[in-house]
């Protein structure tokens, strides 16, 4: 998105990666939220059923347990989300792109990635992808 020469601010996007591991955080952050709003419900109903007296408290522990444990993975989730600077509830869909940010201020001296390039876990860059 920038070459050399060009100044930037902190924040501002300097290239666009694609990560199936970025598209599995999506997925599993849609989900959580998707169940977290059920077992939401859930307890709410439960806790409707209990105070007519139709229900038995283990059922409404059951409940509120599964509402716990739902809460739970969605904060998980939205911080496996947050350690690529994306929003928390994954709204945007699963697209597997997320922004390389500039974390300063500054000029843009050198790039060192190309559209295309394979960027590796196992394999680190003998240079760093941008220097600002």
């Amino acid at each position: 998105l920038v070459q050399p020469g060009a100044t930037v601010k902190a924040g501002q996007p300097l290239a666009m990666l694609t990560s199936p591991d970025f598209g599995v955080a999506q997925a599993d952050a849609r989900k959580a939220a998707a169940d977290s709003a059920v077992a939401a419900k859930a307890l709410a109903r439960q806790r409707e059923l209990y105070g007519a007296g139709i229900i038995a408290q283990k059922e409404l522990e059951q409940a509120q347990a599964d509402a716990a444990r739902a809460a739970a993975d969605l904060q998980r989730t939205r911080a496996a989300l947050s350690q690529y600077g994306a929003a928390a509830a994954g709204t945007d869909g699963v697209n597997q792109r997320f922004a390389l940010r500039s974390p300063i201020d500054g000029l843009v001296v050198e790039r060192n990635i190309n559209l295309g390039m394979e960027l590796r876990p196992d394999q680190p860059p003998t240079a760093p992808l941008f220097l600002v």
